[in-house]
């Protein structure tokens, strides 16, 4: 499905800038934003990951750089920053679409 934004006006000094009239397209790709209306329990995610793959915390503390501390309120936490998420995954070699689908099973 595609969606058609107009800009508005924009006024200078002297009338209306030059790309004031141009129409802009924006696909939206509808199946990928309604994709999952499940929210994932990274924290969750996290456990279970560290299961499959045997890394103790105290590896995945030392790959991440941050304390015991900060870990286990990670570990705890149902959502995290999407950087966080996405080295998560690279520590466990897993793609992020398969790191957050972990807690579905």
């Amino acid at each position: 499905m595609i969606y058609r934004f107009k800009k508005s006006p924009v006024v200078t000094g002297q009338g209306f800038s030059q790309g004031a009239a141009t129409e802009r397209l924006l696909k939206v790709n509808l199946r990928g934003l309604m994709m999952s209306t499940h929210l994932c329990n990274v924290g969750k995610c996290i456990r279970i990951a560290q299961e499959i793959k045997k890394v103790s915390t105290k590896d995945l503390c030392a790959e991440m750089g941050v304390a015991r501390q900060q870990m286990h309120r990670w570990r705890h936490s149902e959502n995290l920053k999407i950087h966080t998420v996405q080295s998560m995954a690279d520590i466990f070699n897993m793609r992020l679409e398969e790191f957050v689908r972990l807690d579905r099973t």
